[in-house]
């Protein structure tokens, strides 16, 4: 009877992790590899420099931030560069943005949705 107690609670252990694992994937891929459209007017763009990186961000009318930011799932032929990608992008225009990611602005975190591909929008 010890024995199969013993046996239960580590199925039990493996069934959570197990859980886990399935949780941290799904959120992985929605965070990394999904493309959610997000369409807007921009009103303005601007550079953050820290260090040795830049940060390209895109503000939309609703005050939606964006950052164009090199993913790891979308390189090489899948990926235009930041910079290319940032120029192209015009102040007072509308566009549709493919973006993966999330955007969180909580305490000292400060997640963006990231940039990958963008769609001239005519009204």
């Amino acid at each position: 009877m010890v024995c199969l107690m013993i046996l239960t609670r580590k199925m039990y252990a493996g069934l959570w992790i197990l859980v886990i694992i399935m949780v941290a994937l799904l959120l992985f891929q929605s965070a990394f590899v999904d493309l959610t459209p997000v369409k807007g007017k921009v009103v303005a763009k601007y550079t953050e420099t820290a260090g040795d990186s830049t940060a390209y961000m895109v503000l939309l009318e609703d005050g939606t931030l964006l950052e164009v930011k090199r993913n790891f799932w979308y390189n090489s032929w899948k990926y235009e560069e930041e910079q290319t990608l940032y120029q192209k992008i015009q102040i007072n225009e509308t566009y549709t943005f493919l973006c993966t990611g999330w955007q969180l602005d909580w305490w000292i975190i400060h997640l963006h949705k990231n940039i990958i591909k963008i769609k001239p929008t005519y009204p």
